[in-house]
């Protein structure tokens, strides 16, 4: 079943004004983006790009459908994806966890074919929520889209950027409440302020255990790539390595909250500082 939502085709989209149809819905959101993606566009020629994409998107959406996820929107090189619409999903807040650890390790997957023909990697930052959102078939007479909006798909968006170093998941509160994470790998952040919205936010750093150390940086001065074959790329197999989710009772939400630093698992670690302005993704909130 593909779990991709498109739009109609202008053919089949409605002629006349229709009764717009809103659920009110608990879900979770997941948004990924590529790391240094302005910079590996400039120095890739643009037909090896277009390649890298379309399979890092075909793994992506393998990745997302394995756990029940939903793909609303691709947008350049952000990944939008929901657990819990349009059909209602038990757990979806582990499952969306799953999933980002899956896409993070299909990444590494293809970021080790390309090497061997000297493309760059895809490093990921993923930003997962969970909370109330409206879902809506939304647009034009002649341009539709399943569309989700509120301030938890705003919120993922932010945790992304909040996940600076390739590998890294960042999720809500509410997620790692509801999904049991606790584990060595699992980090509470230093509540912090996001752009945009009123408040601190509490989040929780998920490191991918599979990261490599030299994957996130690009040398500088890396000579352009030009084209060549990318057939393969999008078939390697990897099995995803889930992050650690327990049962009920044992998640952040029971942590004590004069230790927003500390890593669940003993070791103390600071948190990421603020991200530098950088580029703004076509889901960015506005």
């Amino acid at each position: 079943m593909d779990t991709t939502l498109a739009p109609p085709s202008a053919s089949t989209a409605p002629t006349a004004p229709s009764t717009l149809v809103v659920e009110r819905l608990v879900l979770t959101v997941l948004m990924s983006d590529i790391r240094g993606y302005t910079g590996i566009a400039e120095r890739t020629d643009p037909v090896v790009l277009a390649g890298q994409l379309d399979a890092h998107r075909r793994e992506m959406a393998v990745a997302i459908r394995d756990a029940g996820g939903t793909i609303v929107q691709y947008a350049g090189d952000a990944v939008l994806a929901v657990f819990g619409a349009p059909a209602p999903l038990v757990g979806h807040e582990r499952l969306a966890c799953q999933a980002a650890a899956a896409m993070h390790a299909r990444q590494r997957a293809l970021d080790d074919v390309w090497a061997a023909r000297g493309f760059e990697p895809f490093g990921l930052g993923i930003g997962v929520a969970t909370g109330v959102v409206a879902a809506a078939v939304l647009g034009s007479d002649d341009h539709l889209e399943y569309s989700v909006v509120g301030d938890t798909v705003n919120l993922a968006q932010r945790l992304q950027t909040m996940a600076r170093r390739p590998g890294t998941t960042v999720v809500s509160a509410a997620t790692a409440a509801a999904a049991g994470l606790s584990g060595a790998g699992v980090v509470e952040l230093a509540p912090t302020t996001v752009k945009g919205r009123v408040g601190l936010v509490r989040a929780f750093r998920l490191q991918d255990p599979g990261t490599r150390a030299s994957s996130p940086a690009v040398r500088a001065g890396t000579p352009p790539v030009s084209a060549g074959d990318l057939s393969g790329a999008s078939r390697r197999p990897r099995s995803s390595t889930p992050v650690a989710c327990s049962g009920a009772g044992r998640g952040p939400a029971h942590q004590p909250a004069h230790q927003p630093d500390r890593l669940i698992g003993g070791r103390r670690e600071t948190p990421d500082p603020e991200v530098p302005p950088r580029r703004r993704s076509a889901l960015a909130p506005r």
